[in-house]
């Protein structure tokens, strides 16, 4: 197959994945079970972006707000991100937050028909995990940080914490 392709049935796929409609490319992952090779995914949750190192992108409430509908949601026009945040908002406005959310590699989109369909292109547990290394990276005291931490978990958190750390250890019995 040449490097890019156009698709009968999809956006253009590279060697690496789907081609989003804003010039980026979206890695599609084996996860869903009814995506096959050689054909266009189904639903936008197989697309994946690599976070870029470095300091995550610092989301604004109403990026915030878009983010929580894209990762609730499948692909969706920019009408039905509108018709599903909390307060209503301009078209213009929300076109121009999923333009910038696009600019920090958390949004992709793709074109169906005459319609342009986003989608969050990282899962919010990868956001989540990037904004905590590197505040732990750039902590004066990391082990400080971690303590204060824990000390605010909840008791199911700690729970699932000293699990994960039994996994990651090797440790499974306790």
């Amino acid at each position: 197959m040449p490097a890019t392709q156009q698709m009968p049935h999809g956006p253009p796929r590279s060697r690496s994945g789907w081609s989003d409609q804003m010039g980026g490319t979206v890695i599609a992952a084996s996860s869903n079970p009814a995506s096959t090779p050689g054909s266009p995914p189904h639903e936008p949750q197989p697309h994946r972006h690599q976070l870029p190192s470095g300091k995550p992108a610092q989301l604004g409430s109403l990026e915030s707000q878009v983010m929580e509908v894209l990762w609730n949601g499948d692909s969706l026009t920019i009408r039905e991100v509108i018709n599903r945040l909390p307060k209503p908002s301009a078209y213009t406005t929300i076109a121009t937050v999923l333009g910038n959310l696009h600019k920090k590699d958390l949004v992709c989109s793709r074109k169906e028909g005459h319609s342009t369909r986003y989608f969050a292109c990282v899962l919010p547990q990868e956001y989540a995990a990037h904004v905590m290394r590197y505040v732990l990276e750039h902590s004066p005291n990391p082990q400080a940080c971690i303590e204060n931490f824990i000390d605010n978990l909840r008791p199911a958190d700690l729970d699932i914490l000293c699990d994960v750390i039994r996994k990651q250890r090797g440790i499974y019995a306790l």
